[in-house]
């Protein structure tokens, strides 16, 4: 029925900047909705012996929330949410090209618009673009610079680090983070930390940071077997 809609709304004298950002909000929530209705159903497919038809169902849902948000910021509005959130649905697709292309949009929209940065950083870490990762989420640290996530920049910018063997800019990254409520607990069991403990070039400052802001537990709970 909402593609009916949209037509009309196009026609429609374009509103004053208060009704904007009250738009704005409302189609990030109707979008919103729409990716976590995807998002409940790929999360029931993991947890249930599914023969591919959750997920299947997940991403027609995903793709109709794409098509929606294409369609609403043609016609009748493009904001830094809507491309964020286009952005998510094609992750979850799998489609990090897509994804990635979507996020630039998000931030050229807003370039003090953290979540977009983030999810650009961790594209870009997964690829192993170490640069590109170190820029977005040096933004995203100083766009977060307070508040309950302050520390995800920081903590970014220290794996990216580990990643690259750098171990100054490792520990002090950590430091921040440190600084901005991480919790050292949140390294217990983390694979991609046991990667760095293993690595001969990082497990000395792995080790200092663990036993110094944590204990020895936490260096066995992320110790490869054998090793």
């Amino acid at each position: 029925m909402w593609l009916l809609l949209v037509p009309w709304l196009a026609h429609a004298e374009v509103p004053l900047p208060s009704y904007r950002e009250d738009m704005a909000e409302d189609a990030w929530y109707a979008m919103n909705a729409k990716v976590e209705a995807g998002l409940e159903r790929d999360n029931l497919a993991r947890s249930v012996d599914d023969d591919g038809t959750l997920r299947e169902e997940a991403k027609a849902l995903y793709r109709e929330a794409i098509a929606w948000a294409e369609a609403y910021e043609a016609q009748v509005l493009a904001t830094a949410g809507l491309a964020h959130l286009r952005g998510l649905a094609w992750r979850y697709l799998d489609e990090p090209a897509k994804a990635e292309e979507a996020f630039h949009q998000s931030v050229a929209r807003d370039p003090d618009y953290a979540a977009p940065w983030s999810d650009l950083g961790e594209l870009a870490m997964a690829d192993g673009r170490w640069a590109d990762a170190r820029e977005a989420f040096t933004k995203v640290s100083e766009l977060r610079a307070s508040g309950e996530y302050a520390w995800l920049g920081p903590i970014r910018l220290a794996e990216v680090a580990a990643f690259q063997k750098d171990t100054t800019a490792f520990e002090q990254a950590v430091r921040d983070a440190l600084s901005r409520g991480w919790s050292i607990r949140k390294i217990e069991g983390d694979d991609r930390w046991r990667g760095f403990y293993a690595d001969p070039d990082m497990r000395g400052s792995v080790e200092k940071l663990v036993l110094v802001y944590g204990d020895r537990s936490l260096l066995e709970s992320i110790a490869v077997p054998g090793g």
